[in-house]
């Protein structure tokens, strides 16, 4: 029959040719076809088997009347090259295609027509590894730099599915190579080359036709629709192709639904969760009396009914992290963890000291907690709450991780992999535990002062911060704690794209390598607060001039915590204000002049590093309320290499007084002109 799924009614012998006999009866728009003689009037023509009609010459823009009878709406099609094509309004009495996201009737992608008789009858296709192409791997893109967008966690699809060619930071259009154009597509409106179109059936399977404004046109982006299907293994879920083996289904009834809906038993749904029945596996642990050993690893299908808490007890092997967390639907009910030592003293909400249990603005689908102790034996416990009565179900996470506290990761016996944590969707990546009070390096010297859910670390970066912290305890006695902010995302993302409200510049935090750090003060607090003295605000970015008499940094303690900081040859930068910069170089001067008998000294190279690793100026604002550690980023690495698969970071610029962070840049969504995230 060819390519086309249904013969058209009369075709007789199957050629897909009514035109043999009797004269057929011509089919209205909208109706199957086989051939362009099967359609109605003189402009007709059959699009991938449904008869449509084409423009008065090119669409003047997509999805105008222009160029169309009344009713139908123009879009240009790189199907059929010389006119733009007319879709009709969908009526489903008349429609025997579907409807599309524009409420057209719509060709479905995958079907046809026959070549012979047609002219608008072959998809068109993108060259493999040219801009728009599926990949794997940016090796698989055949554009110089050109990188392989795609979800950076499965468990947490964005819709670029089987990847997307693409490069960054074009210039013009025909540096973009065939059938694509230099776009200003990326966050913040920075060019990327993408795959033009002018109509969603001109993109592959899993992605739509978006227009940017009338400068630049229409490109190919994540998406699907009825017309605009997915590629096989995926299916749409709210306007994404989604894989099969995470979007809610019957066989996934658990699965990832779009936002503001939760899967229940395979359906996407808005509606509140309520409990079917009471308790769970392992109720009842209804207050910390009763709570339960937490199982290793994942316990599944647990519930929080209406009234109910959930208690878990946590005991620390020697030198472990423990990662303890909730995964749930948060559409479906507010529910929270919250942490507490072994006596049931509060350790803290997902939140910290700094919001209020009624701040609800960063919630998310998890929550987890880091738990260490250097003994061994060390017991906490969790609580499983609903906020204002929440009810859902969820999976209780478990899973422990070796660690020793030292100067050098590498030199305590861990592999330079699990070092800096490489793993997919951050999944190497480690939560910053609270402090053990007994352990014999920091005791309880830092507290947390960010959301539970920002602080997850490489390990390098855990026995940083820790041992300088424990060298600046030991050099200045009666240290209060210091206060520890945000790291990075459970998926090695800078914080804040969880919930779409990035806290940070764009990929300044990702792969668990950077942490902002509050300074040592002088009025013992050591918290995150502005420390300029001189009345100025979070938007002011800086410290004003009068910051130089009115400043309350403890120059002393934060210059020998910097110095132990660049003791690291990992360490890439510390970012600090500029009013304070040029007093923390004077001071570290002053402690490496001290006789080598004095705990403060610093070394010779240790003070180079606040010439060539200090970083301050106008590239470095709101650095006058904390500062900010950055660590080497992670080399490009295949999947082959055991890293990230197909991640691509760009290394930095070299860094002295005002450099830019160079990291992995995001697609805008939705696509827009000039999209940021804020």
């Amino acid at each position: 029959m060819g390519p086309w799924r249904l013969a058209p009614p009369g075709d007789v012998d199957g050629d897909g040719d009514l035109r043999g006999g009797a004269e057929p009866k011509r089919n209205p728009a909208g109706a199957r076809c086989g051939c362009d003689a099967d359609c109605d009037g003189d402009a007709a023509v059959c699009m991938l088997g449904i008869c449509m009609q084409r423009a008065e010459g090119r669409c003047a823009a997509p999805n105008s009347e222009e160029g169309c009878a009344p009713g139908s709406r123009c879009f240009n099609t790189d199907i059929l090259a010389d006119t733009g094509v007319c879709y009709p309004v969908y009526d489903p009495e008349a429609c025997e295609g579907v409807e599309n996201r524009h409420g057209l009737c719509s060709p479905r992608r995958g079907d046809g027509c026959n070549a012979a008789c047609g002219a608008a009858c072959a998809e068109d296709t993108v060259g493999p590894g040219h801009v728009g192409a599926a990949c794997d791997a940016d090796e698989a893109c055949s554009l110089p730099g050109a990188t392989c967008y795609r979800d950076a966690d499965p468990a947490e699809p964005n819709g670029w599915v089987e990847g997307y060619c693409l490069a960054f930071d074009c210039e013009s259009d025909d540096q973009c190579g065939p059938e694509a154009g230099c776009f200003p597509a990326a966050e913040g409106g920075a060019p990327v080359c993408m795959n033009t179109c002018g109509s969603d059936l001109d993109c592959r399977p899993g992605y739509v036709c978006h227009v940017l404004d009338e400068a630049h046109g229409s490109a190919c982006f994540a998406g699907c629709d009825a017309a605009a299907t997915c590629p096989d293994g995926a299916t749409c879920l709210g306007e994404l192709c989604v894989p099969d083996e995470v979007a809610c289904s019957p066989d996934v009834p658990s699965g990832w639904c779009p936002k503001g809906s939760h899967c229940d038993d395979g359906v996407c749904r808005k509606e509140a969760f309520a409990c079917a029945s009471e308790g769970d596996a392992l109720e009842p642990n209804d207050d910390a009396g009763a709570a339960v050993s937490a199982p290793a690893g994942v316990t599944k299908e647990l519930t929080l009914c209406e009234g109910d808490e959930d208690w878990f007890r946590i005991v620390v092997p020697e030198r472990t992290i423990v990662r303890v967390g909730i995964r749930f639907r948060h559409a479906a009910g507010d529910i929270d963890l919250v942490a507490y030592d072994g006596a049931g003293r509060l350790l803290g909400s997902r939140y910290g000291e700094q919001y209020p249990y009624s701040y609800r603005d960063q919630e998310t689908n998890t929550e987890f907690y880091g738990f260490y102790s250097e003994r061994g034996g060390a017991e906490y416990l969790v609580r499983v709450v609903g906020y204002d009565g929440g009810q859902n179900a969820y999976d209780l996470d478990v899973a422990s991780y070796p660690y020793i506290d030292g100067p050098s990761c590498v030199g305590a016996g861990f592999s330079f992999d699990e070092c800096v944590g490489f793993g997919d969707g951050g999944s190497g990546l480690l939560p910053f535990p609270f402090p053990d009070p007994d352990d014999s390096v920091v005791g309880g010297g830092y507290v947390w002062e960010t959301f539970s859910n920002y602080r997850f670390a490489r390990r390098e970066l855990i026995m940083l911060v820790r041992d300088a912290l424990a060298e600046t305890l030991r050099a200045f006695p009666g240290t209060a704690p210091l206060s520890l902010i945000d790291v990075c995302q459970m998926n090695g993302v800078t914080p804040g794209y969880d919930v779409d409200d990035p806290r940070h510049p764009k990929s300044t935090h990702d792969q668990g390598g950077n942490i902002d750090i509050a300074y040592f003060q002088t009025d013992g607090s050591n918290d995150g607060e502005i420390i300029c003295g001189d009345g100025s605000k979070h938007e002011d970015g800086y410290c004003s001039s009068a910051a130089k008499r009115k400043h309350i940094v403890d120059l002393e303690r934060e210059a020998f915590f910097m110095a132990r900081l660049f003791r690291s040859a990992r360490t890439r930068v510390i970012g600090v204000d500029k009013i304070i910069a040029p007093f923390l170089s004077e001071t570290a001067e002053r402690l490496n002049a001290l006789p080598s008998s004095d705990p403060r000294k610093i070394t010779d190279v240790e003070l180079a590093s606040f010439s060539d690793r200090m970083a301050y100026g106008e590239g470095w604002p709101y650095h006058h309320h904390h500062i900010h550690l950055s660590m080497d980023w992670w080399p490009k690495r295949g999947a082959g290499d055991g890293g990230q698969a197909g991640a691509s970071f760009a290394a930095p610029p070299g860094i002295h007084r005002s450099p830019g962070l160079a990291g992995e840049q995001r697609m805008a969504w939705p696509p827009r002109p000039g999209a940021a995230k804020r």
